[in-house]
């Protein structure tokens, strides 16, 4: 029976790259969720825009608190082209660490069938030095004929 001395070495790995595969989900919904916040408040910027030059006549004070609001609403789209933008950097970062642990599971799968290889050649040579034995034998058995 094959046994792969390195199989816990193996099974490290893959837990590793599954851990990474659910970081970078995370991430990607982190980043998606953030995307989306962005574009709610440009959107709310450009109707409030609108909204506000359709009008025909406003006061100072109207005025004035309307730049703010939409002063505000500038700082927070910036804030959020700034985590778009973090969360886009470690998203790179986790795809680079999930190519790193793929690499190594991958190095460890193809030893494991290298050793299962030798393992079958072997098994292979056994049963044939076998079978060789046991022609062997009833080959000498056999009475001399004649």
């Amino acid at each position: 029976m094959f046994r792969f001395k390195l199989q816990r070495v193996l099974d490290v790995r893959r837990q590793v790259r599954e851990r990474v595969e659910a970081e970078l989900t995370s991430i990607q919904k982190r980043l998606e969720q953030a995307k989306g916040a962005l574009q709610s408040l440009i959107d709310r910027r450009r109707a409030s825009v609108e909204a506000f030059r359709e009008r025909k006549t406003f006061a100072v004070e109207e005025l004035k608190l309307f730049s703010h609001y939409v002063d505000g609403l500038a700082l927070r789209i910036q804030h959020g082209k700034g985590t778009v933008s973090a969360i886009e950097v470690e998203l790179e970062d986790k795809i680079s660490e999930l190519l790193e642990a793929r690499r190594n599971e991958q190095v460890m799968e193809r030893l494991r069938e290298k050793e299962f290889g030798r393992y079958q050649k072997e098994m292979a040579g056994k049963e044939t030095a076998f079978l060789d034995e046991v022609a062997l034998r009833r080959f000498s058995n056999v009475p001399p004929s004649e």
